[in-house]
């Protein structure tokens, strides 16, 4: 039987997850499709838990008010490598697509909170181009809570009978980042005269960034049996970042309308030097639930 049209109830639900996405905004790879009968709309919900390792490099700046430095001075941090699991305090991540024959529309959410130890690398004062080197770290940690989401409308551009396709997706991404740095070094970091306190033995700094960029890629699956498919993603982009990217690959099994997808993704951001995110990269194993209407 041809599917008529979406029922109004399924029409709510999409329209109630669609405003959630932007009022609580995961980089777009879903690996979960709606199945479009023809020109009609059709749509598709999945849960994607993540198990990512973060590592990276952040430039943090001294706020005045943590009374560790004087205005303009930033630190170097190193963040990583990890293990799986065991820094991630939380993540949610959540995928919504809506498709017919020839467009789709792919909401994409997820929400990350790592907290991990890290390495302070180097010190710039505010009055040098010169760093000083740090390497006395007796026990830094660095939380991040990272707030992603993604907006992407695709175009079909090959598809064949067996459900195989290929979308062209234009974008926008969202990344709002929170990170703070507690430190306790084996002292304090003074200047080249040794009168001014660069970075005293223990303290804190929080810096935030809002990433807001433009992203182009392609997303779509190859069928290569009734019930299995090769789900896949990549997308680069800039904006607020000086470049961003990402990629997702694996492989789904689809009994009627459930989709189960075993996935590994990567994304990866980074901005100009004076900048907090130095260069990021969250990637690891993902395993997409989700359910076409």
């Amino acid at each position: 039987m041809k599917r008529s049209s979406i029922p109004r109830t399924s029409l709510a639900l999409a329209a109630a997850l669609a405003l959630a996405a932007v009022v609580c905004p995961r980089r777009a790879s879903a690996q979960v499709f709606a199945h479009p009968e023809g020109d009609h709309w059709a749509w598709a919900i999945a849960l994607e838990p993540w198990a990512p390792t973060i590592n990276g490099d952040l430039n943090q700046g001294v706020p005045p008010a943590e009374g560790n430095g004087t205005p303009g001075e930033r630190f170097n941090v190193k963040i990583g490598p990890n293990d799986y699991l065991r820094n991630l305090k939380f993540a949610l991540p959540l995928a919504i697509d809506i498709r017919n024959r020839r467009f789709s529309i792919l909401t994409d959410i997820g929400y990350v909170d790592f907290s991990q130890d890290s390495n302070i690398t180097g010190v710039r004062p505010a009055a040098s181009a010169n760093g000083i080197e740090v390497t006395g770290n007796l026990g830094t940690k660095t939380d991040l809570k990272g707030l992603l989401w993604t907006e992407g409308f695709g175009w079909t551009v090959a598809g064949s009978p067996d459900g195989s396709f290929l979308d062209l997706l234009v974008g926008v991404q969202f990344f709002g980042l929170k990170s703070e740095t507690k430190w306790h070094l084996e002292g304090t970091i003074t200047g080249p005269g040794g009168n001014e306190v660069i970075l005293s033995k223990d303290g804190k700094a929080s810096n935030n960034a809002n990433l807001w960029d433009g992203i182009f890629g392609i997303r779509g699956k190859a069928r290569i049996g009734r019930q299995w498919a090769v789900p896949y993603y990549a997308d680069i982009g800039a904006g607020t970042s000086k470049l961003t990217w990402s990629g997702a690959a694996g492989i789904a099994f689809e009994p009627g309308n459930w989709q189960f997808a075993l996935s590994w993704r990567q994304i990866s951001w980074s901005q100009k030097d004076d900048k907090l995110v130095q260069g990021l990269r969250v990637g690891g194993p993902a395993l997409a639930i989700g359910y076409a209407f």
